[in-house]
This record gives C-alpha cells, structure tokens and sequence, in this order.
C-alpha cells in the first residue's frame, strides 16, 4: 500500500510539473499575442485619426523621482492632438487594478512636466483582470 502511495505521489508531482511547464509556455503565447494585438490596435486607430484630422503623439519621459513606480523609469504616453484639445489614450490588450493607478499617475506626471491639461483620458482594452 505505501509503495502504491508513492508511486501515486511521485505521478501527481510529476503532472503539477507537466501543468507548471503548459501554463508558463501558454502565458508567454499570451503575452506575445497580446502585444503584437496592441501594436496592430495601436496603428490601427493612429491611421484612422490621422486620416480624421487627428494627430498622435508619443511622449516620453525619464521618470528619474520614481514618480510613477516608485523608481526610476522611462514612461510612454500617447497623446491624440487636434485643435486644442488634447486626449491621453492608454491601449492595452488587459488591464488590471494596477494598470489603472499607473496610468492615472502617469497623465499626473505629464500634466506637471508639460503644464498641458488633458481633455479626456482613455483607457482602452478587451480583458479586464481582477488582480494587480
């Protein structure tokens, strides 16, 4: 019986280890999909407000106070731009609690160093998770 027991458990760790290499091989294919889809999103939506009199801009800035982290960090933000009204626009392929602060903290942080006001801010994404 307890032969049969440890050969039981040795099986089980050997299909959490088999279940631990799939779901890190199926969130890295996650990962990438996610990103080549927010690329794709992203110039997408550039092309048709370009066409639409709109103009995106990338702004990026050394966060060297950690403002935005807690520590130092290069933060990216696009900035769609037409007459004088400018719109912060986040694309992202899931967004959890996390992402919100950072992009809130973000559009602070662009408000201070440009001293432009943002009209509008838009967080845009196809999962919303619950964690983070």
């Amino acid at each position: 019986m307890r032969e049969e027991e440890t050969r039981l458990r040795e099986g089980q760790d050997r299909l959490w280890e088999r279940y631990d290499r799939l779901d890190r091989k199926l969130s890295a294919i996650g990962a990438r999909w996610g990103v080549l889809s927010e690329d794709a999103f992203r110039r997408t939506v550039e092309e048709l407000l370009s066409g639409a009199g709109y103009r995106v801009e990338k702004w990026s800035y050394n966060d060297s106070e950690g403002y935005v982290f807690g520590y130092s960090s290069v933060v990216d933000l696009d900035v769609v731009v037409k007459d004088d009204k400018a719109l912060a626009v986040e694309i992202k392929s899931s967004v959890s609690r996390g992402d919100v602060v950072v992009f809130k903290r973000i559009i602070e942080l662009y408000e201070r160093v440009t001293g432009r006001r943002l009209d509008a801010r838009y967080l845009v994404t196809y999962f919303i998770g619950g964690e983070g």
